[in-house]
């Protein structure tokens, strides 16, 4: 659809317009780098990405029709709306395909759209000009209020925090360019910034930490959101009738199997550089330890360690993390001996090199720990990430192992601390699991500290939930004497499918004490166990067979959750997910990102991370390049910026 002012302005000649009201959407949320800007050029009608810094607007070779007017992205998504009507439509970034979604009842319906991502916000088309709360699943409209002022020419972003507006021809302004404007959410009401200096300002985009603007003459401009005031930074001739930037989602490392596959861990953040495990591949095929660091707009892989089987360890399930000596520690859930077939699995530190590297591939130096036996005392197959104490201590767990008993015949699982330092550590087994109905078993994930020095976690099966061998258990280890003792803090409870709960997922913590979870059941859910005790679910996810919630969420700085199923969404090949808070559950459920088994791999099981800029990162057990690892593809390492 042609843009208002393009159009109006063609019929009317250009004369002066005053505001009947108009409308657009967008959306808050905090920005992050590296997104990518999508617009709709208004002669052409066709949908492409422009270049900010050089004007340049490049097709993606479909359009979304004369139907729609403007732009919007939320987390992942595409959104625009029919010109001057009430219906909201996604719209897909690859071929300019629409889906209509449904109607609103914003006054004189949507005039145009500009967004940055989160919050979808509309703007009335029929006077006065109010402000609207857009439901991206549904269409609907809520009214929040009106903005106390008319004009022409309305553009609209956000930086994430506050909302921003561009209008002509205001009266009482004493501006006779476009001006600026912040726009209250809770109220509607709008406080001029100050004059742009630009005639006809009809779009804007914010992203990468500035205020961008199209004008009518074609132009780019970034705009002072302290002062109002335009910078022009070319003029390519280009008027879009919408402008977007979305969050991406790219595969910045695909396994080929000699440089590892089969991620089962996530990765964990350290500054700019990422650091993972393969559970498989390499030279010896037993998996690897790796960092990805950035170069340019790609990043390189460096080998740091690779697993070797026999006396080493073998197939790492869980990622590394840091020591309090700056290095890395990890467990393998085989190799190494102990009485297991395979090997029991390891507790070991990588270090990097004693001199400065000279060679292009430099491998840590490992030392083992721990090494693991199946005697009825120790612990065996370890699968959790590490946690460390204030003294550097370490803790974690083992699937199998400890006493055996009628539910466990490997012994139904520990957990164990290390003490020491250098190449002398003391294994203490702090619990033993002893499964259904007074305890869990079988823990598949870490354990993490709360403010009280207490130890958290989450068994897979256990308690007294009637799912077969129980529905799991969310337990604490408490200091107690020379020991410690468990507490049950909640139990799983069953579903209508008795076979359809199970917590793989370990906990995460938020400010208040608050834990989240989720399970990997038929109908799998995202829980909450606040410090009073009560096992609150916040939102379940799409039905599918035990393709739930493996690896840990990770929620933002605005409470937000993520997590990612390991063979959900629409292609039952695992996604990526977002809930958001509301006022009461269910929390509003978003799905990101649909894996298709191709470059952006698939099944993903690891944890997910957040870097300092709210980015996402994780990995993909399969799929990448699908000429390696038999057809299936080795895996790959995600990022999603700005989700």
């Amino acid at each position: 659809m042609h843009h208002e002012r393009s159009t109006l302005a063609r019929i009317l000649g250009n004369a002066a317009i005053s505001l009947v009201g108009f409308a657009l959407f967008l959306t808050i949320a905090p920005m992050a780098t590296a997104q990518t800007v999508y617009a709709i050029n208004d002669s052409t009608l066709d949908l492409g990405t422009l270049n900010l810094s050089s004007g340049v607007f490049t097709p993606d070779g479909g359009s979304p029709g004369s139907v729609s007017s403007g732009l919007a992205a939320q987390d992942l998504n595409l959104y625009t709306r029919q010109y001057q009507g009430n219906t909201l439509y996604q719209v897909n970034p690859t071929n300019g395909a629409i889906t209509p979604i449904g109607s609103g009842s914003i006054r004189g319906g949507y005039r145009c759209t500009g967004a940055a991502a989160g919050i979808v916000y509309g703007f009335s088309y029929a006077s006065p000009l109010s402000l609207y709360l857009v439901n991206t699943a549904t269409g609907a409209t809520t009214l929040i209020g009106p903005l106390g002022i008319s004009g022409s020419d309305l553009g609209c972003s956000s930086d994430g925090t506050v909302l921003y507006v561009t209008l002509g021809d205001v009266s009482g302004s004493g501006c006779s360019s476009s001006t600026l404007w912040s726009v209250n959410t809770s109220t509607g009401t709008a406080t001029e910034i100050g004059c742009t200096g630009v005639s006809t300002i009809n779009d804007l985009v914010y992203t990468s930490g500035n205020l961008w603007g199209n004008s009518t003459g074609g132009c780019l401009y970034t705009i002072s959101t302290s002062t109002g005031l335009a910078t022009q930074q070319n003029c390519d001739g280009d008027l879009f009738s919408g402008m977007a930037a979305l969050a991406a989602f790219s595969a910045i490392h695909t396994f080929s199997g000699s440089d590892g596959a089969n991620p089962s861990s996530g990765v964990t953040v350290q500054g700019e550089n990422l650091y993972g495990t393969t559970s498989n591949g390499g030279s010896h095929g037993d998996g690897t330890v790796y960092k990805l660091k950035p170069s340019g707009s790609s990043y390189i892989l460096s080998p740091l360690y690779e697993f070797g089987g026999g006396s080493d360890g073998a197939h790492p399930e869980a990622g590394v993390v840091f020591g309090p000596n700056g290095s890395l520690y990890g467990t393998t859930n085989g190799g190494a001996g102990g009485n297991c077939g395979g090997g029991c699995g390891t507790v070991y530190n990588l270090r990097p090199p004693a001199t400065a590297c000279k060679t292009a591939i430099c491998y840590w130096t490992e030392t083992q720990l721990h090494i693991f036996a199946f005697n009825g005392t120790d612990g065996f197959a370890p699968e959790g990430n590490l946690a460390f104490d204030q003294a550097g201590n370490i803790y974690g767990t083992t699937y199998w192992g400890g006493p055996t008993n009628g539910s466990c015949g490997n012994g139904c699982g520990t957990v164990y601390e290390l003490a020491g330092s250098g190449n002398n550590w003391t294994e203490t087994i702090l619990h033993n699991f002893s499964g259904p109905p007074n305890d869990g078993y079988e823990p598949e994930s870490n354990v993490i500290f709360d403010s009280a020095g207490n130890l958290d976690g989450t068994t897979y099966h256990g308690g007294n939930g009637n799912c077969n061998g129980g529905c799991g258990t969310i337990f604490q280890l408490a200091p107690s004497g020379s020991g410690w003792t468990e507490n049950i803090l909640a139990n799983l409870p069953p579903s209508s499918d008795s076979d359809a709960v199970y917590l793989s997922a370990g906990l995460i913590m938020d400010p208040s004490g608050n834990l989240y979870t989720a399970t990997s059941g038929i109908q799998a859910a995202v829980l909450e166990l606040p410090p009073s005790g009560m096992l609150t679910v916040l939102g379940t996810l799409p039905a599918s067979a035990f393709c739930g919630v493996v690896g840990n969420l990770v929620m933002d700085s605005a409470g937000n959750l993520y997590g990612t199923t390991y063979c959900g969404g629409n292609n039952n090949l695992g996604n990526v997910f977002k809930l958001t808070p509301t006022p009461e559950p269910p929390w509003t459920y978003t799905d990101l990102h649909d894996f298709t088994g191709g470059s952006d791999g698939s099944y993903p099981e690891g944890d997910l991370s957040m870097d300092a800029n709210g980015n996402l990162y994780g990995t993909a057990s399969k799929g990448g390049n699908l000429n390696d690892c038999e057809g299936a593809g080795c895996g790959v390492v995600r990022e999603i910026t700005n989700p």
